[in-house]
């Protein structure tokens, strides 16, 4: 029985209903104030980096104006990011290291620039955008084809590590737990995953994929940094991969990067002079290409395919000519030499197809109705928006601003010898390697070149035309006619 027992209601006078307090209006703040308020957050940050004593005040304060009005929301990371070394740096850094130019334009000067706020952030570029919005769906998608999920406490222990070395900085894209076992195709072999094993996972969203590519070594440097931090937390990994969404074909191409202990000493070896670098508010040189050394027995080796370039090109130039020559003779013969198609096509069977395309003469058309414009407005190509396609006559712009008395030397385009220009850009600091580049040329030896125009000439040549009549018919004094590519026709 139950022993709850009700109270009784008793009357009492209607309590009066307060009042409601008024919210507190929102402080509403200027752009100005907003960007006062964000411009001290960040020096209040910026004091904190371990390189804080060989930032320049002259440096900072062009880097903070320009940063906090043009990339506000990122202002905070950038100043975070200055204080060591990220997983996507690393790579370039132990290339650099090695004495060998990065990929993907990065190089230890520039870096240490950013580092000491000597230079302002390169702005998000839409590869990265992408990436950064992809990853939720991409991942998603890795975790449905491949039966695992995130390892949240590995994950959330190496999101939040700090290493031993003080430099190294990394915000892993995902740790994952297989439930089953798996199999993973690969470039150069399937991977057989057990269930329970931990693999770091980098997302990648590149602008195209190539299935036979193989991983870029400055990826494989960024996943082996994980893997240090990663075993300093005591995650036991059994492996990194790299994934790369694949528009294209709406695939995952998934690489496996071994943890080697070899590239970890060297991780750390570069990071630590590099690091010591930015501590010392020291600017490391450009890493310029190495000069290849001529070796003689490298060139004996690949005698061969010398050989094969060699003879593949000299067929193709005397094919080309042998091909003029004809070309020439059946132009001749279909008396297309000074009759037009108008449209038509001349088409022989399961052979060739011969058309024609128009063009005008239109300087001669210009001159002819230069006192004519209506009719040449007339004539005027019109693009999609309205607007006429034209040119401008730069001979004529110079002629006039000389008349008009106008200095045109600020109009000049410079022609730039290269070996000059090469020795000015390292003297002033700049990159080189970033604005010049070199073409190969191949010259095929001419005893090549000749038998493989007797080929051609062997299997191709056209039979010389038969005169009709008495060639004493002709005129003695008439000279033959030279064809393209040097055979001699007599005229009919």
């Amino acid at each position: 029985m139950s022993t709850f027992i009700f109270e009784p209601i008793t009357s009492q006078a209607p309590v009066p209903a307060s009042k409601p307090v008024p919210a507190a209006a929102p402080i509403v703040m200027t752009v100005e104030q907003r960007r006062a308020h964000l411009q001290e957050q960040m020096r209040a940050r910026i004091d904190l980096l371990p390189q804080r004593d060989q930032l320049q005040e002259s440096d900072l304060a062009q880097w903070i104006g320009f940063v906090s009005s043009t990339m506000p929301e990122q202002a905070l990371w950038h100043i975070t990011r200055a204080g060591g070394v990220g997983g996507s740096e690393i790579g370039g850094l132990v290339r650099n290291f090695m004495g060998h130019r990065a990929d993907f334009m990065f190089s230890a000067h520039d870096w240490a620039l950013d580092k000491l706020f000597r230079r302002f952030p390169t702005p998000q570029t839409a590869d990265m955008r992408r990436g950064i919005e992809n990853e939720a769906a991409h991942r998603n998608r890795f975790y449905a084809d491949y039966v695992c999920d995130r390892e949240g406490k590995a994950f959330e222990r190496l999101a939040k590590a700090k290493g031993s070395l003080s430099w190294m900085r990394y915000s892993p894209d995902d740790v994952v737990v297989f439930r089953e076992r798996v199999t993973i195709p690969m470039q150069g072999g399937a991977i057989e995953i057990e269930p329970g094993q931990i693999f770091l996972i980098d997302y990648k969203a590149p602008s195209s994929v190539v299935a036979e590519d193989a991983v870029s070594f400055q990826y494989m440097c960024q996943l082996n940094m994980g893997a240090i931090l990663a075993q300093e937390q005591g995650i036991a990994l059994s492996g990194t991969m790299l994934s790369q969404f694949d528009w294209a074909n709406w695939r995952l191409k998934n690489d496996f990067i071994r943890v080697d202990p070899v590239l970890a000493d060297l991780i750390k070896e570069a990071g630590n002079h590099y690091w010591q670098c930015v501590l010392n508010g020291e600017v490391p040189p450009y890493v310029l290409s190495q000069v290849k050394e001529l070796d003689d027995e490298q060139i004996a080796q690949t005698q061969p395919i010398a050989r094969k370039i060699a003879q593949l090109n000299a067929l193709a130039t005397a094919a080309k000519n042998e091909s003029d020559t004809l070309r020439a003779v059946l132009v001749d013969k279909l008396g297309l030499a000074d009759q037009r198609l108008a449209g038509q096509k001349v088409a022989f069977p399961n052979t060739l197809s011969i058309s024609a395309t128009v063009g005008i003469d239109a300087d001669q058309v210009r001159a002819d109705l230069a006192d004519k414009p209506e009719l040449l407005d007339k004539c005027v190509v019109t693009q999609a928006n309205g607007k006429q396609k034209v040119s401008y006559d730069v001979d004529s712009m110079l002629k006039t601003l000389e008349q008009l008395q106008i200095d045109t030397a600020k109009f000049v385009i410079p022609q730039l010898d290269t070996q000059k220009t090469y020795q000015t850009l390292v003297e002033c600091g700049k990159d080189p390697e970033a604005y010049v580049t070199e073409s190969l040329r191949f010259t095929v030896n001419r005893k090549v070149s000749e038998a493989a125009k007797s080929w051609v000439a062997k299997h191709f040549a056209q039979p010389e035309p038969v005169v009709e009549g008495n060639s004493d018919q002709h005129s003695q004094s008439e000279a033959p006619e030279q064809a393209p590519g040097g055979r001699v026709m007599t005229p009919s």
